[in-house]
């Protein structure tokens, strides 16, 4: 009787270690989990940043900049969220002002999403573009 009460108690124990042993683990699992959820969360939080960008010169591929001197400068601003980016720019109105724009952004390797082009006032437009960037540039 008494080799039978010896074996289950260290059966018991055994057990209980074995169970404590298996807590452990899992614990150890939890907490590299964690670490790599926090590293996510670190990487999205830079991923989604914001650019403003306000230009005091404007860049033409052309000598003649007698044009650019009398153009009001545009005001960009650039959000981008993982692959997906938001465009907001507002810049005098001027025909042909939609097709340069996209044009543009497809030497970027961005996929134009949706895009809108609102009048502001009698000279101004207001442009809004979702964009998804096909493939990083180096």
């Amino acid at each position: 009787m008494n080799e039978l009460m010896y074996s289950i108690l260290w059966y018991v124990q055994m057990d209980k270690a074995s169970v404590l042993g298996d807590a452990i683990k899992y614990m150890k699992q939890l907490q590299a989990r964690l670490e790599t959820l926090e590293e996510q969360a670190e990487d999205n939080k830079k991923a989604g940043s914001t650019v403003q960008v306000k230009r005091s010169i404007i860049f033409t591929n052309n000598d003649d900049d007698s044009n650019s001197n009398n153009q009001p400068l545009p005001e960009i601003e650039v959000r981008v969220s993982s692959k997906d980016v938001l465009i907001k720019i507002q810049c005098d109105k001027h025909s042909g002002r939609a097709a340069t724009v996209l044009g543009q952004l497809e030497n970027l390797n961005l996929t134009v999403q949706s895009s809108t082009f609102l009048p502001f006032g009698n000279n101004i437009v207001d442009v809004t573009i979702v964009a998804q960037v096909n493939k990083l540039i180096i």
